[in-house]
């Protein structure tokens, strides 16, 4: 499986989040995720041996784990996971179907025997619903099964890569017109599609109203109290924090001076989760210095998030800022003298804050004794 998605997220101007990767292999796509971003990964592999490599291509990475766990839609399933004579690309918990018609010198060489896995109940465990937004699923046949294995993860997903065939590979697979069907039903429109001439390839999937176009209207920040440094009429601070994010040419704006500000109070102490930052379009060399901060009082700000110098290219204009703690107010600033704009600035609170923390993990995607997650990661998502 190519990791075209990966531009594919870019190209459709999905913030760039957490990934679930089912049917990770040796996790070869771990140093590419590594660049994508400070995301967590969380990854899939039944294969013992397959699942040690796997450990081994995400070692340096410290939000990436890995799990050994043969997922489908239910959990305790028996299961034969049948092993494949190709390094175990190939494997799976079907029989090998139209699979050893087109690829004859691929057969099955070792069986285990094993219970199957929700995705869901694993990461149920150590993760929150909100953690990810992209999921990766290239599972020989057991696709769909795992798709309606991820349950409620998959309401904040903004895209899946799933491997889709018309007709199955695998005998019991699923076809691609049963798995484009239970997505259409779940509010996702297929984006890109490559297949070979045996019908069988990748599919991009992604949200027909993605998951910060919802976040934004319900954002805590809407409607509040906001403020700048200065104003450069008609571009006043409400437009900034007033939900739309459709209208063009629609932004707040400074004036040129030292170190321009934007800032929202929410009107009281509330947990957030995240920062939506929509750059105004055009001009993008003005926002390379951009800093956010937040304050529980308006006069002690904390970074929460350093653009240090990057600039947002055309029709990349989604941020996320991933920062999970306490604020009333959020400040938008510039580091050097120049003009302020974005088109919005959006403050989404964090629905799980009173939930239980989820333990903190070690590689091999289980809690460390005695330890809880204090994960606060900011995440540059120039999507």
């Amino acid at each position: 499986m190519g990791l075209d998605y990966l531009n594919y997220m870019d190209h459709f101007g999905l913030p760039r989040s957490g990934i679930i990767h089912v049917g990770a292999n040796n996790a070869s796509e771990a140093r590419f995720y590594a660049a994508y971003g400070d995301v967590p990964v969380a990854f899939f592999e039944p294969i013992p041996s397959v699942y040690e490599k796997a450990l081994q291509s995400t070692r340096r990475f410290p939000l990436h784990r890995v799990f050994h766990a043969c997922c489908s839609d239910r959990d305790g399933a028996a299961v034969t996971f049948n092993v494949s004579s190709n390094r175990g690309m190939s494997s799976s918990m079907f029989p090998l179907g139209r699979h050893g018609e087109i690829v004859p010198g691929v057969t099955y060489v070792e069986k285990i025997e094993m219970k199957t896995s929700t995705a869901e109940s694993l990461l149920n465990q150590h993760y929150r619903l909100d953690d990810f937004n992209l999921a990766v699923i290239d599972t020989q046949g057991a696709d769909l099964l795992v798709l309606k294995g991820l349950g409620r993860y998959l309401d904040y997903l903004d895209a899946i890569n799933i491997e889709v065939s018309d007709t199955p590979l695998y005998e019991g697979g699923a076809t691609f017109d049963q798995i484009y069907r239970y997505l259409d039903e779940r509010g996702f429109a297929l984006a890109m599609m490559h297949t070979t001439n045996t019908d069988w390839g990748n599919a991009f999937f992604k949200r027909r109203q993605p998951v910060y176009v919802r976040e934004t209207l319900s954002a805590i920040s809407r409607g509040k109290a906001s403020s700048q440094s200065s104003e450069l009429a008609p571009w006043a601070p409400s437009l900034g924090n007033d939900g739309d994010i459709q209208t063009r040419r629609k932004f707040f704006h400074t004036r040129k001076e030292r170190e321009p500000w934007w800032e929202v109070d929410l009107g009281e102490v509330v947990n957030i989760k995240k920062i939506y930052l929509f750059d105004r379009q055009g001009q993008p060399e003005r926002a390379r210095t951009t800093v956010v901060e937040v304050s529980e009082n308006g006069s002690d700000y904390n970074l929460v998030y350093d653009r240090a110098g990057e600039l947002v290219k055309k029709g990349q204009n989604v941020v996320a800022i991933l920062w999970r703690g306490a604020a009333r107010y959020v400040r938008v600033r510039l580091q050097e003298e120049n003009f302020l704009h974005f088109r919005q600035v959006a403050v989404v609170a964090d629905e799980f804050a009173d939930q239980t923390r989820k333990p903190s993990l070690n590689r091999s995607g289980k809690p460390k004794n005695g330890s809880r997650s204090s994960r606060s990661s900011v995440v540059s998502a120039t999507a």
